[in-house]
């Protein structure tokens, strides 16, 4: 059945950071330490993926986003390249390894558990944008958000609301869009 297959541990490249990342974000990225140079001229040779979990708390979480590197958008004399990477999917990190043998870089095991569910209930969508355009309005933006929304849309607006980094990665966590938007939709209506 597929929920085995679903189970299946894979090896990820890891690129551990202090920051969450949502599937369908583009992330830029400056890259200078050599490990990290190492891992994205492997990427631009072989189109493989990394994975970035964040630094939480004194170690990694237990989610961290998929990646593809975009595109290197320059490399510069002193040998520090500046790339950008896409968020593919969410994973769960089921151990670190930080020596990979022949890499500088650290890596791990991980499972990409359910698929990302884009379901969601209109109703729930349009009372979570009427919130989230009422909080940017306050914050004193002009532009408002407007149909069409993004496939995804909590993972569009996850860094927008005011999350900490452990709500981020409980949002992170939840595989049902529908879901996500109920829980930002929790959030800014506790928010002043």
């Amino acid at each position: 059945s597929s929920d085995v297959c679903s189970s299946d541990l894979h090896f990820l490249p890891l690129f551990p950071l202090g920051i969450v990342v949502f599937p369908g974000e583009l992330v830029p990225l400056h890259i200078f330490e050599p490990r990290y140079k190492q891992l994205i001229g492997e990427c631009a040779e072989s189109g493989m993926s990394f994975g970035i979990v964040s630094l939480y708390q004194s170690g990694l979480a237990s989610v961290g986003t998929e990646m593809k590197l975009d595109r290197i958008v320059r490399t510069h004399a002193d040998g520090k390249i500046d790339v950008v990477a896409r968020g593919l999917r969410v994973f769960r990190l089921r151990s670190f390894q930080p020596d990979v043998k022949g890499k500088l870089y650290s890596g791990g095991r991980v499972s990409y558990g359910k698929k990302n569910d884009p379901s969601f209930e209109p109703d729930t969508q349009a009372e979570l944008v009427q919130s989230y355009n009422r909080m940017r309005q306050r914050a004193g933006f002009r532009r408002m958000m407007a149909a069409p929304y993004p496939e995804n849309l909590s993972f569009f607006m996850g860094h927008d609301v005011g999350l900490s980094q452990a709500q981020e990665l409980q949002l992170l966590a939840i595989p049902v869009e529908g879901d996500r938007q109920k829980y930002l939709l929790q959030h800014l209506s506790r928010t002043p």
